[in-house]
């Protein structure tokens, strides 16, 4: 897929330039600390509490819900 090749390729240049990617995760809160951003976000991954600072935070969401342990079935909820 091009979008795959061209999200990935795009990924390895921004990370040359120093900007981390944080993905997995849920935010829990921002803080304005003097010039730097300070968050607080939870590892899906293995539910760890993480704090991180920054000059600038992007938040952006995928395209693909994150529904698993939402059960949706039980629900009568189709996913397709």
């Amino acid at each position: 897929r091009e979008d795959d090749d061209i999200s990935t390729n795009v990924k390895e240049i921004l990370e040359k330039k120093g900007i981390s990617f944080i993905l997995n995760s849920s935010v829990k809160s921002f803080k304005d600390i003097n010039e730097e951003v300070e968050v607080s976000y939870l590892e899906l991954n293995d539910n760890s509490e993480k704090t991180i600072k920054g000059d600038a935070v992007l938040l952006a969401t995928g395209r693909k819900p994150n529904i698993d342990g939402l059960n949706l079935e039980n629900a009568g909820v189709k996913v397709t």
